[in-house]
């Protein structure tokens, strides 16, 4: 087994058109509840301007890559992905909402697929 590491931004881990991540069957459901939220909020709310967060691993088993897509099989980091998805999802929305089209067109431009 290779291991490869990189670094990514929210941004290029979800702008790659040919990846898919997978939760496989073997994995827990999805378990986070309001004391991790808790810290992964306060830990953003923190950040300033130009600030990093770092969101700890995402471990993923991949296949050798083809032409069409690929899906990786989220190993570690399932929970933290899920949960950055569903915020992102909401802040999309909620700018949607107040009509703050160029803030919902940012968080849109985060991901390859529409939402």
């Amino acid at each position: 087994m290779q291991i490869t590491t990189n670094k990514f931004t929210l941004k290029q881990l979800f702008s790659s058109s040919n990846e898919q991540f997978v939760v496989p069957g073997y994995q827990r459901r999805y378990a986070w509840g309001r004391k991790q939220h808790a810290a992964l909020f306060d830990d953003i709310n923190l950040l300033q301007d130009d600030d990093n967060h770092l969101f700890g691993m995402i471990l993923c088993h991949t296949c050798p890559h083809t032409g069409g897509l690929n899906q990786s099989e989220l190993v570690d980091g399932q929970q933290r992905l899920t949960t950055i998805t569903i915020l992102l999802l909401a802040l999309k929305k909620r700018f949607e909402e107040l009509e703050l089209k160029k803030k919902a067109e940012e968080i849109e431009g985060s991901f390859t697929v529409p939402i």
